[in-house]
């Protein structure tokens, strides 16, 4: 049965945005994969594959959670911004052994900035790669990202992948169990120094 994204419920809706050979799909599986979770099923669409999941959140509640692999970040930008308009999260996915990585990341955050203000966190695939010699400076990542959420990952493994959970569940406020009379008003932080220093430990 497809569902629509106006019928979502109690779903919290995370688009998985980034360009070609970013390793976004590779990430959505490896969130929803049975040892990281639970009730996983897959819906799969003409442009965008969809995977749900349900997750025990820190505050004690259980979050059915819809991820969207979209298609190539300017693939098909109708789409890409009818995900950014209706989502809880966006996940800004790149590939940090791409000779462009800092302009590509640039270019995505201030795109989905100008369609809406909306949650966000970035995520570093491909950082089992990393050799010392790319074109990827760790040190840099802040200036680009600024005091979005970052964490780095694997895209054949689950390195990452717990504190990237983490991360979303404590800094997102989606996912943050709102007070009946209070909304909670969730500061970003930045990880880039853990992330940097795992990087290190990776190119040695």
């Amino acid at each position: 049965m497809t569902r629509s994204l106006d019928s979502q419920g109690d779903r919290k809706i995370v688009a998985v945005i980034g360009h070609g050979n970013s390793g976004k799909t590779c990430l959505t599986k490896l969130l929803t994969a049975e040892d990281v979770g639970s009730s996983l099923a897959v819906h799969r669409h003409t442009l965008d594959e969809s995977r749900y999941i349900t997750k025990a959140m820190p505050n004690g509640m259980h979050e059915h959670i819809q991820f969207i692999d979209t298609s190539p970040w300017k693939e098909f930008p109708v789409m890409h911004r009818l995900y950014v308009k209706t989502c809880h999260l966006v996940m800004i996915v790149y590939n940090v052994t791409a000779l462009n990585w800092a302009q590509m990341l640039k270019d995505m955050i201030e795109e989905v900035r100008a369609i809406r203000d909306v949650d966000i966190i970035i995520v570093g695939t491909h950082c089992d790669e990393y050799s010392s010699q790319m074109n990827f400076v760790p040190s840099h990542v802040q200036h680009v990202v600024g005091n979005i959420p970052h964490v780095y990952v694997s895209c054949v493994t689950l390195f990452g992948i717990n504190t990237l959970w983490s991360t979303m569940t404590l800094k997102c406020s989606a996912f943050i169990k709102q007070d009946s009379d209070h909304s909670i008003k969730v500061q970003p932080t930045y990880c880039g120094k853990h992330c940097a220093s795992t990087l290190v430990q990776l190119a040695s």
